[in-house]
């Protein structure tokens, strides 16, 4: 009978074990690593059978001699929380204490006797801090009893931006990097590099270097593949298309073509039309050879696929263009559907192929060549004409605005010229303006409203027509293919003339002024081989770009966000109500720092961002690799969280003793005698109750910012 006492109780201990519900005790040198969140996710633990960790400095407060066990977490946050519950009835008649070191067993910055512990002073981003559990008793090494905790990390909500909107931040996919650079954490997406809102309600990603595009569930971050067009690919599309389609390249390609499996674009009839089941796709599909300084050269296709609405899956594929140029640098592969004259069209960005900078230090630039689809925006048809050619039939060539301007003796989607390197597309329907984001070479990011056959200057002028890059070429100082700009006021009102549209924006644009003068283009130009990372006035290397035109945030609507990999930040451009003017933020701000809005400040490289419909939502897709190429390749930016998915859902503004944080510069809705006014409807839990939650209007103005902590359960609040 006793045997069969053993035998049970063995058996139950391994199976609470392999349940999770005991761990055995971890030392410092195999510490437990906590994933952080908002919420607290917790990790069971116990200190039976813990014997005492050694330490140089402990806390006054500590046995010497108390079990303990050791966990650690990479810091996402500044100010995170340890927490401990369902404590023991052994260890709480000890007294549960928490330490929080730098090190594994040194280096002391928390001592807490509670069952909550905080640093008082900021950590570093990233870094990998230690947790010590043990008791404010010398309990030995305990070897019975009902010793178990549950433990946690839990970061603070993030405060997105100066203008105080507080959000909750998720990891929808993926998980950090507790060494930053390599090698990374396994299960991450390869480069996730498209990230779309999907029509079906999920977010829908291309991996650049995996080459399969997924489908993302937006709430429980679930993936599943729709498509495989990788090397050794099979059973997604029939063989012959595999044969085809496939990436005729392996993954062990160097140079890597910048971007690989890139933009990714949906019919607008998608939902309504069950013939509209239309998927657009660009990518990089062979590589051709070449070498350092004339480049190295690719081939790019876009395709157009068939979503399979029983299975999720894509087939069906049809080339559009099969004879697109690539590059291991500037390939830009964005796209966005949006109509011209009512009229749906498919636009593609192209860039220059990195003309003038390392591979491609030779290579010739044909960004101002309109018969060379390198450094343009190319427009195609959504569905094929009658053309008797079969690629032709993809290229817009009717009247007026529907004929792609540069069409002649032969068909061609060149729809502007100019380009360097356009990484994000955005449409906006309130004031029916397509935006593009684009590179500049060592400052100047360019926000361009793009119009059919105009020229954005590359390489005559960089940013506005302002003149800073007189003297200088927009590549590397030496051994390359261009000439130095001489006089951009020239090039843009001469050479270029009447078709000249410079930025609606240039973000950071580098100050005019001699060699001699810290930060202009000259000091940066004469001071670097072509490496733009090296100086600290830098383009901040914007990429997906997304129209913020909901109501949902207070002051948010008519603006536009852009993803920054090298500022790991998504900046907010409000726009005027024509959407052809950046203006102060906030409203009356004299000073043009304050024209933009840096959110979501983080050591991740932001490569793309969608919004979810109702605007409460805004997720983003993080690099998995360091650089892309070139002009980044000589300062690497490792993320914290590479190849992953982040959310961050809005939740209001935080509370100062009773008053709302809440801008007085966002407008405040009046309302009309004798007249519903429609507003929009927000959720009140356990993630806003202790803050402000605004109500809006359909023009992003609020009408009241109700004290979410006096309400309890769900609420769900509209007036």
């Amino acid at each position: 009978m006793r045997n069969s006492t053993k035998v049970l109780s063995l058996f139950l201990l391994a199976f609470l074990f392999f349940r999770g519900k005991i761990q055995s005790q971890a030392t410092c040198a195999t510490a437990i690593m906590l994933n952080t969140g908002p919420t607290c996710s917790p990790t069971s633990g116990t200190l039976l059978g813990g014997n005492a960790t050694s330490l140089a400095a402990t806390c006054s407060a500590n046995a010497t001699t108390s079990a303990d066990s050791w966990y650690k977490f990479v810091a996402q946050s500044t100010y995170p929380t340890v927490k401990l519950s369902n404590v023991g009835s052994n260890l709480s008649a000890a007294g549960p204490r928490i330490q929080i070191l730098s090190a594994c067993a040194s280096g002391v910055i928390v001592c807490s006797n509670t069952l909550t512990a905080t640093p008082a002073a900021a950590l570093t981003l990233g870094t990998t801090y230690y947790i010590r559990v043990l008791t404010n008793t010398n309990t030995g090494s305990p070897a019975s009893g009902n010793w178990g905790f549950d433990i946690c990390v839990i970061d603070p909500p993030v405060v997105g931006s100066r203008m105080n909107e507080i959000f909750k931040e998720t990891t929808l996919y993926g998980m950090v990097d507790d060494v930053l650079g390599t090698p990374y954490p396994a299960g991450n997406l390869n480069n996730p590099w498209e990230i779309t809102y999907g029509p079906d309600g999920y977010l829908w990603v291309t991996e650049g270097k995996g080459y399969t595009i997924r489908r993302i569930d937006p709430n429980t971050g679930v993936s599943t593949t729709m498509v495989d067009l990788s090397n050794t690919a099979s059973g997604w599309l029939t063989p012959a298309e595999h044969t085809t389609f496939n990436r005729q390249f392996t993954s062990a390609q160097n140079p890597w073509p910048q971007g690989g499996m890139m933009g990714l674009a949906v019919h607008p009839q998608f939902k309504d039309s069950a013939n509209k089941k239309f998927v657009y796709v660009g990518y990089v599909h062979s590589a051709n050879g070449g070498s350092v300084g004339p480049g190295y050269l690719f081939t790019t296709k876009i395709v157009r696929f068939e979503y399979d609405t029983i299975n999720n899956k894509l087939y069906r594929p049809v080339s559009l263009c099969d004879t697109i140029r690539g590059s291991d640098d500037h390939n830009s592969g964005r796209m966005i559907i949006a109509p011209v004259d009512g009229v749906n069209y498919l636009f593609y960005a192209l860039g220059d192929m990195g003309t003038g900078n390392y591979n491609n230090k030779t290579r010739t630039n044909k960004a101002q060549n309109p018969n060379s689809y390198e450094g343009k925006i190319l427009r195609f048809n959504l569905e094929p004409d009658s053309d008797a050619d079969l690629f032709d039939r993809w290229i817009p060539d009717s009247t007026g605005n529907h004929n792609n301007p540069f069409n002649g003796a032969t068909q061609n989607a060149v729809y502007t010229i100019g380009v360097r390197n356009n990484q994000g597309f955005a449409y906006n329907p309130i004031t029916n303006k397509l935006y593009g984001s684009e590179h500049g070479m060592f400052a100047d990011d360019e926000i361009n409203i793009l119009e059919r056959g105009k020229n954005y200057g590359h390489p005559l002028v960089e940013g506005y027509a302002d003149g800073n890059y007189n003297g200088a070429k927009p590549g590397s100082s030496s051994g390359t293919s261009y000439t130095v700009i001489a006089n951009e006021v020239f090039n843009a009102t001469t050479t270029i003339g009447a078709d000249f549209r410079g930025p609606l924006y240039s973000l950071y644009p580098a100050p005019n002024g001699p060699a001699t003068t810290a930060n202009t283009i000259l000091n940066i130009y004469n001071s670097t081989t072509g490496d733009p990372a090296s100086n600290a006035n830098t383009s901040i290397a914007q990429s997906g770009l997304d129209v913020y035109y909901s109501s949902f945030i207070p002051g948010w609507k008519n603006s536009l966000l852009t993803a920054s990999m090298k500022k790991a930040k998504i900046f907010r451009l409000k726009l005027n109500a024509t959407g052809d003017l950046v203006v102060p933020t906030p409203a009356g701000s004299a000073t043009p720092l304050n024209d933009t809005v840096g959110l979501f400040w983080s050591l991740n490289r932001y490569r793309d961002l969608a919004i979810s419909p109702d605007g409460r939502t805004i997720f983003a897709s993080i690099d998995r690799d360091q650089t892309t190429s070139g002009p980044t390749s000589g300062s690497p930016q490792p993320s914290l969280c590479p190849g992953c998915i982040k959310k961050f859902e809005f939740l209001g503004y935080a509370d100062n003793a009773g008053v709302s944080t809440i801008p007085t510069s966002i407008p405040v809705g009046t309302g009309i005698s004798n007249t519903v006014t429609s507003l929009t409807k927000t959720l009140v839990n356990s993630d806003n109750n202790n803050i402000w939650v605004p109500i809006t209007d359909s023009n992003g103005r609020y009408y009241n910012a109700a004290p979410g902590r006096n309400y309890y359960g769900g609420v769900s609040l509209s007036f």
